[in-house]
């Protein structure tokens, strides 16, 4: 279990490139002089053919060697991930520079070597009738510590929507020193169409952890998982006949390891608007 917390602390650093700029700037690189990039960036797919693309438009094609050799060594399949972590180099090309972009620039397109990747992607929302329905859609039986997560550089990371489809959270739970227990926990995010109601302009997502048979809270793990919301917003939709403007995420967070389930919730607010929009008037 100990190389798991070494691999996320990296993923913690690495995590400010997104906040930071999230277009392909230099911020991107992991120290100066180095060639290798990270990323949070979606997936998606022409005819076949699959890339990866920020929120700004610029769309990074694998080479098939790169891209061959990852998904043979490891359990990444492009064709299966919505938002993946990946580290890569760019393949030198003279006409382009991948120095100088801003949120100015017009978006490019760029071949990589891919050097790794993984899917963020959490389990599907579930969406459920009302809250006692949701009790036995999406089971909860322990808090977790919290959504606001140190990011390594002296702040904290909160629960934010990369897209319009996409809500990220970074969520940190306590579980036993124990492979076999840290796959039981499941962290689903669940809504109920209960709250939506004529006139609510806020939709609520309730964030369920089940802890499976583990009892124990002597290890913390971070795990930042990115939850496609695109068909729960359809539903609020349909049922309040508005799009949201606003998300209301609710957790029971248990921040001093008592072991007991708060009777509030915690909640975060966020903007229901394109990062994108937001990153252009900036």
């Amino acid at each position: 279990m100990k190389c798991v917390f070494l691999v996320m602390r990296k993923i913690k650093f690495l995590i400010i490139s997104l906040f930071i700029g999230i277009s392909m700037t230099s911020c991107l690189n992991s120290s100066e002089g180095s060639s290798i990039s990270y990323a949070y960036l979606r997936v998606k797919g022409m005819m076949g053919l699959y890339y990866f693309e920020d929120i700004l438009g610029n769309k990074l094609y694998p080479t098939t060697s790169s891209l061959t050799k990852i998904e043979s060594d490891t359990d990444f399949k492009m064709s299966e991930t919505h938002l993946a972590h990946i580290a890569f180099e760019f393949v030198e090309d003279e006409t382009q520079d991948t120095q100088n972009l801003d949120e100015t620039t017009k978006p490019q397109e760029y071949e990589i070597e891919l050097l790794g990747a993984r899917s963020i992607d959490g389990p599907d929302v579930v969406i459920s009738q009302t809250m006692d329905n949701m009790d036995e859609d999406a089971p909860e039986t322990a808090p977790v510590n919290t959504l606001n997560v140190s990011d390594g550089f002296g702040g904290s990371v909160k629960p934010y929507l990369y897209d319009l489809e996409t809500l990220v959270l970074p969520i940190q739970f306590n579980l036993s020193n124990d492979d076999t227990k840290f796959k039981m926990h499941k962290l689903v995010l669940a809504c109920c169409r209960a709250d939506m109601t004529d006139g609510v302009t806020s939709m609520v997502f309730y964030l369920r952890h089940d802890k499976g048979e583990d009892d124990g809270i002597t290890y913390y793990y971070n795990q930042w998982y990115a939850y496609d919301i695109s068909n729960a917003v359809i539903d609020f939709q349909m049922e309040t006949g508005v799009t949201p403007t606003k998300l209301i995420i609710k957790a029971h967070e248990d921040v001093n390891l008592s072991g007991e389930m708060p009777e509030e919730y915690t909640e975060y607010e966020i903007e229901y608007k394109d990062p994108a929009e937001q990153t252009s008037q900036n």
